[in-house]
Parts: C-alpha cells; sequence; structure tokens
C-alpha cells in the first residue's frame, strides 16, 4: 500500500501557500465598499445591478463603470476560497497526524519468523516482494542469444551499449528489473519488451523500449507501428510503458532517463 504522507505534506504546503496569497490580496480589500450584486442576462449577455449597504433598491450598473460591481464580486470568490483554504488546512493537518499507514506493514514485519510462517500478509513486504516478482517475471526470454554482446554491471548480457547503460542505471538507482521478458498482450500477440521494471513503491510492474535508430525511417516506422500495439493492449505511455530514444545526432540523454526513474519508478 503505497504511503501517501509525502504527497499530503506537499498538498499543505500549496495549501498554506494559497492561505498567504488570500490574506495579502484581503488586506488590498479593506476599502471596498459593502454592497450585494445581482447578476441577470439579456440576450445572453450579463448585467450588473448594485445595492450597497444604506441603500433600498439595485441600481443597474454600466459594465464600462463597474469597478465597484467587480471588486465587491472578487472580494466575495477570495473571501469563500479563504474559508475553504482554511477548512482544508485544519483537516489536512489533523488527518496528518493520525494518519499510519506504514503500521500496517510493520504489523507483519514486526512478527517473529515462527508467527511469519502462520500469517498471510494482506501486505507483502519489500524484501519478500522484490525475489517474487524476479521470480514471475523471467529475464531473457528472447531466442537470439547471440546478439548479446555487451555485459552489465549485473553480470548479464544485453544486445547494445545503449542498453547497457539503461541496465546499469536501473541497478544504480535499486530499480529491479529483467531484460527482455515474454509479455503477451491482450490480442494474443507476444512481445519481447527491452525491459520490465518494478516499481516498489506502487507494487507495479512497468515496461521500458528503447529505440536507438529513429533516423531510420523504416525503423521509425516499427517502433511507432509497435507502440501503438502496446497502447491499444492496455499499455499506456507515462503509466505502465515508459520508453526513450536516440540518433546519431542525438544519442541517449541519460539525465533524462535519471528524471523518468525518479518520475516513474521511484
Amino acid at each position: 500500500m503505497e504511503n501517501l504522507t509525502r504527497q499530503l505534506q506537499e498538498q499543505l504546503k500549496e495549501i498554506d501557500s494559497h492561505i498567504s496569497t488570500m490574506e495579502k490580496k484581503l488586506g488590498k480589500h479593506a476599502n471596498i465598499p459593502q454592497g450585494v450584486v445581482k447578476v441577470s442576462y439579456c440576450k445572453g449577455i450579463p448585467q450588473y445591478y448594485l445595492k450597497l449597504a444604506g441603500e433600498s433598491k439595485f441600481r443597474y450598473v454600466r459594465t464600462s463603470k463597474a469597478e465597484t460591481v467587480h471588486a465587491i464580486i472578487q472580494n466575495d470568490y477570495d473571501m469563500y476560497v479563504y474559508k475553504k483554504l482554511q477548512e482544508s488546512h485544519i483537516l489536512l493537518s489533523g488527518f496528518l497526524k493520525k494518519y499510519h499507514i506504514e503500521e500496517i506493514t510493520k504489523a507483519y514485519e514486526s512478527l517473529g519468523r515462527g508467527r511469519k510462517k502462520m500469517v498471510d500478509p494482506i501486505i507483502i513486504p519489500d524484501d519478500e516482494l522484490i525475489p517474487q516478482w524476479y521470480e514471475r517475471s523471467k529475464t531473457g526470454q528472447n531466442g537470439f542469444r547471440d546478439e548479446l554482446q555487451f555485459l552489465t554491471d549485473r553480470g548479464e548480457y544485453v544486445r547494445s551499449k545503449s542498453e547497457k547503460i539503461l541496465a546499469d542505471t536501473f541497478n544504480k538507482h535499486g530499480v529491479p528489473y529483467v531484460y527482455e521478458p515474454m509479455t503477451k498482450l491482450k490480442n494474443g500477440h507476444t512481445l519481447y519488451p527491452d525491459f520490465a521494471l518494478l516499481n516498489v513503491r506502487k507494487r507495479k510492474t512497468i515496461y521500458w523500449e528503447h529505440f536507438g535508430l529513429i533516423n531510420d525511417p523504416e525503423y521509425a516506422q516499427k517502433s511507432m507501428k509497435k507502440l501503438d500495439e502496446y497502447e491499444r493492449n492496455g499499455l499506456l505511455c507515462g503509466d505502465n510503458l515508459i520508453f526513450s530514444t536516440e540518433s546519431r545526432e542525438n544519442p541517449l540523454n541519460l539525465h533524462l532517463i535519471e528524471n523518468k526513474i525518479r518520475l516513474f519508478l521511484k
């Protein structure tokens, strides 16, 4: 189960920043007249009527002279949003004080070895999840083994220098991966994506394809066709499918690769 503490803390910071902004805006509204605005429509065009404090009737205000109307409507909006932001701050900060989702995982991890043998945990700890994922995700299932020339830091062979760089970067960042696993699509076709990777935090398998010759028109066309088949079978780019590219003019961008790892796999 994903621990959302960090995301909720970021949300709380954003709320607090908005509260600060609204307080500054409301401080500038001190001299706005007290009043009520009504809006009606004539042929779809808004018409404004204003009744100031102490007045008994609404009076029509031309749009060209609607500064007071604008100020009152803006102030009403700002006051409402400010109130809702304050309510959200109170609710979220209170929730964070009681939010300890990690206790669910610790309930199993704190058991002795004998008790663990008797328990089927609702959430599998990372140190048990990763070996199970490797057991299910077999590596090197593409049959063309004679093309494997580049040795990775983990001691396995891959087909290209770029794939070695990718594999070594996954390994450096502690991302579990397998090379060229057999993947059966919903339409019955079998593909061998370059890598299958595990986002441990989200308990999610993500596939990574590297397209290394995109300056070649025929290769690029086949690559687009492959991506299209992935997406038609539920593997969507930016969700459970990531791809990288390079050409003679634009070699593999390691900075971009590491950004994608941080965004999708950590």
